[in-house]
């Protein structure tokens, strides 16, 4: 229990002392982010697996939910969640901080916890990396129609391009009347005439988001996004964000991974295991825990 008043409720999955010491990742914390409105286990009990992963690597990891979600009471305050989830992580670094001695943080999200991951890194330079699983970095809300329409027919159209049009379950839907033709000629007609390309104006958000990524990125914090394919926020992604990373890779760190044949929460095991050593590895590789030192014989 942690917070004011001690309402938040979390697990610390702790290292050995020995782990930590041989993998050089003494005073390295993880916190992890509800996923919208998924317990503190994870989807499909991610954040159950990463945490034990990364703890037998040397590093504490502490997974809690937040206020109203899971089992954390509801606020008493009218402090709106896009502000209590951001106060809320610096708590639980201000835990990692003063009970473990941690000194330098890793906060990963999925779905709607990369938001609240983004926006507490901007404010808090403890945060070293951030780990941003199916990123949507900003409010639906905030996204217009016809942009969001945009993305699902990009995802309509990778997905009947890459699978769909070699199954034969697809062609006998068409057939039966059950898939609209209209609606497929519309979306592969786009897609193949170049009418899929980058929007830098999709979002009014897009190039604020590029200015605060860019901010992140001198401050040294290191940025891996991973998503899954084919999805609509990865296909929103390639329409605003992709286009800057090339030259916010001249910043600094910044990863894109994309799973093939993977969904928006990971669901398969066979995906959650690529999940966890893109993350575990990408860590060791960004020297946020560096894997341990060998010695010639």
């Amino acid at each position: 229990m942690f917070g004011a008043p001690g309402a938040l409720v979390g697990i610390i999955t702790s290292p050995d002392p020995s782990d930590a010491a041989k993998y050089g990742t003494t005073g390295a914390g993880v916190v992890l982010l509800n996923a919208g409105v998924v317990h503190r286990a994870g989807p499909h009990r991610l954040y159950v697996n990463l945490a034990r992963k990364l703890a037998r690597n040397g590093v504490h990891v502490l997974r809690f939910d937040h206020s109203g979600i899971g089992d954390s009471p509801r606020r008493r305050d009218d402090l709106p969640f896009g502000k209590s989830a951001v106060e809320e992580t610096r708590g639980a670094i201000d835990l990692l901080e003063k009970e473990h001695g941690c000194s330098r943080f890793v906060v990963i999200g999925l779905c709607s916890g990369t938001l609240s991951a983004f926006r507490t890194a901007c404010v808090d330079e403890r945060i070293t990396g951030l780990v941003l699983l199916t990123a949507l970095l900003e409010d639906p809300a905030d996204v217009d129609d016809a942009v969001v329409q945009q993305a699902l027919d990009r995802r309509t159209a990778r997905s009947y391009m890459k699978e769909k049009a070699l199954h034969s379950g697809s062609w006998r839907r068409l057939l039966t009347g059950k898939v609209s033709p209209k609606k497929i000629a519309r979306v592969l007609g786009r897609t193949l005439l170049g009418d899929t390309g980058a929007l830098p104006t999709a979002s009014p958000g897009t190039v604020e988001l590029g200015r605060e990524l860019a901010a992140l990125l001198d401050r040294g914090v290191s940025l891996l996004f991973i998503y899954g394919e084919p999805t609509t926020v990865l296909e929103y992604f390639r329409m605003t964000l992709e286009p800057l990373v090339p030259e916010l890779r001249k910043r600094g760190h910044l990863d894109v991974h994309v799973l093939k044949r993977s969904d928006h929460t990971f669901t398969l095991i066979h995906d959650q295991q690529t999940v966890l050593t893109t993350i575990d590895e990408w860590l060791r590789s960004k020297q946020l825990a560096p894997a341990p030192e060998t010695s010639c014989t």
